[in-house]
């Protein structure tokens, strides 16, 4: 084969990777706009489309991979997922979608050691540590999920929410006092949601702080609290 030839096929051949690539980018921009929609099935079928073409594109993959997260199908999801790894080992956010997929399938044990690796390459992340207290919640593991809310806490000490689920954790050690002061903190950051008063009144009812847990649903009624019938019915059994 002269040379001639050889710069000639060269061409063709750059010629025609740059029209995959041409092709390829025009399906992800297409499947990305469809997502915009909700149309997830749609972008899937765009994306593999891409990937047939190149299945080492990286976008392409990550993108599916997000689309079949939000679609709920795991198992698809996680295939993407662990490809992507094996090209991009230590990538915090990999682990944290693949974490989402074990919770989804409730693999909680497989959810947490992913959530570790995330949590080891980013352990200032309250959002991290704060998913694993909620899959340590969910498998009453108390004793670990507290651990994790102390940790986000004072990693961001504004946060009501974080003193919420401390307090609904506290209230699962049976640690009703404890839980009474995260709730107390809670409204002292965000007086505006009915649900803190609801729950904080459950905890002083247990503790038979009869007054001022009726003093709570009262505030939550008036704050909204859509279970008001409910509530009323609290009040005028326990407060006459």
């Amino acid at each position: 084969m002269n040379l001639k030839t050889i710069l000639l096929l060269l061409l063709i051949l750059s010629f025609s990777n740059c029209k995959n690539q041409d092709k390829i980018d025009n399906l992800v921009l297409e499947s990305n706009e469809l997502a915009k929609n909700g149309n997830y099935q749609k972008s899937i079928e765009l994306l593999t489309q891409a990937l047939k073409i190149d299945s080492t594109h990286y976008l392409a993959r990550f993108n599916r991979s997000t689309y079949y997260l939000n679609s709920k199908q795991y198992d698809k999801a996680l295939i993407d997922l662990k490809q992507i790894d094996n090209v991009e080992p230590r990538n915090d956010d990999i682990y944290y979608k693949m974490s989402v997929c074990y919770n989804g399938l409730k693999d909680y044990n497989s959810t947490i050691k992913l959530l570790n690796k995330a949590i080891e390459i980013k352990p200032n992340d309250d959002s991290y540590i704060k998913d694993r207290a909620g899959i340590y919640w969910t498998m009453q593991e108390y004793e670990k999920a507290q651990l994790d809310y102390d940790k986000i806490i004072s990693l961001q000490p504004l946060k009501a929410e974080y003193y919420v689920f401390r307090a609904f954790n506290s209230e699962e050690l049976n640690e009703y006092e404890n839980a009474i002061l995260d709730y107390d903190k809670a409204i002292e950051l965000d007086s505006s949601d009915f649900r803190t008063y609801h729950d904080r009144g459950n905890a002083l009812l247990i503790l038979d702080k009869v007054e001022s847990a009726c003093s709570d649903w009262k505030i939550a009624i008036k704050k909204g609290d859509p279970r008001k019938k409910e509530l009323t019915k609290k009040i005028n059994k326990n407060c006459g």
